[in-house]
């Protein structure tokens, strides 16, 4: 009773072309191949499928019906079929860049799936406290907090870093809460270096003028160890934060700011199938990050697409890539 995909194909080939010359010729085998394969799908199915007229075969109505579902079967198979090559076609070296706060956090333990989807394709991780020239070919991919300045790149806001204040709860039974509106003295900060790009500095000139920086390092989870060790209070994301050993939040009013984490690559970049395939590897990685980036935020926005001042998107790219803004 069942119709197997290779009888169904005789019979979508006869509904398309009307006659067993035409249809043979379709699919490349002889005119007597689809007599004998329909033939024998009638016996199966147990009614007739087609009708002789003096033009040719015209389908009868179970043959329209199964003609219908036939069509949808070979859809399917087309698209697995294309799935295969595509995923054939994508080889090759994608270089990304982001901080190594997350890279440990998110991008790393994502990438370690990347490879049983495109087991041809090999992705350069690479943590890098300094912003990388993406236009300029040092990376393929960027990830960073803030958007991309030059305005031949395209980009995407991926998601929103919830930052906090943290210390070793022995370092805060040593010195206490800081007083962040006095400009915090009597304590000890830990801060990001000049070449790092200091995302808090505005926010700790305002609220730890009287307090001593004591290190700078150039990586979040760099200050999140020295904090740990009791060395002083530092600003971290949440995601690290929270999740590190031997820290606690501090409550502050008002808070560090938060960051926005934007994606970029260049136009030409993007066009490239593996590049545009880690793109949105590393989209969907940091969208469903999304709760232990902010842990604060109930609801957070929908990644931006175009700003009002920016141009509307070109036709076919994607609708969260803006071009860079200059």
């Amino acid at each position: 009773m069942s119709a197997r995909w290779d009888d169904l194909r005789f019979l979508l080939a006869l509904s398309r072309h009307p006659t067993l010359t035409a249809a043979a010729a379709s699919l490349g085998v002889s005119q007597p191949t689809v007599g004998r394969r329909l033939a024998a799908l009638e016996r199966r199915m147990r009614t007739p499928l087609f009708e002789r007229t003096a033009t040719g075969y015209r389908p009868s109505e179970a043959g329209q019906e199964l003609a219908i579902h036939a069509a949808r079967i070979e859809e399917l198979m087309v698209a697995a079929d294309r799935v295969s090559v595509d995923r054939r076609r994508i080889r090759g070296s994608v270089r990304v860049t982001s901080s190594e706060w997350l890279c440990l956090g998110v991008l790393g333990p994502s990438l370690g799936t990347l490879g049983e989807t495109y087991p041809e394709l090999t992705v350069e991780l690479m943590a890098e406290a300094r912003r990388v020239d993406v236009f300029r070919g040092e990376s393929d991919i960027a990830v960073r907090a803030g958007r991309f300045e030059h305005p031949g790149l395209v980009q995407r806001r991926l998601a929103t870093v919830e930052i906090g204040l943290y210390a070793s709860p022995e370092y805060l039974a040593r010195h206490g809460e800081p007083d962040l509106r006095a400009g915090s003295p009597g304590h000890r900060f830990l801060t990001l270096t000049d070449d790092a790009g200091l995302g808090d500095v505005a926010w700790l000139r305002a609220h730890a003028s009287a307090a001593q920086v004591t290190v700078r390092a150039n990586g979040r989870v760099l200050l999140g160890v020295l904090a740990a060790a009791g060395g002083g209070l530092t600003c971290l994301p949440c995601l690290v934060g929270d999740e590190m050993e031997g820290l606690q939040r501090v409550p502050s009013s008002p808070g560090p700011p938060g960051r926005e984490l934007w994606l970029g690559m260049r136009a030409d970049r993007r066009s490239l199938p593996r590049v545009r395939a880690v793109a949105d590897f590393l989209t969907r990685a940091l969208e469903d990050a999304r709760t232990r980036l902010a842990p604060g935020v109930s609801a957070l926005p929908a990644p931006a697409r175009a700003p009002a001042s920016s141009p509307a998107p070109a036709p076919r790219r994607d609708a969260r890539e803006v071009p860079g803004s200059g």
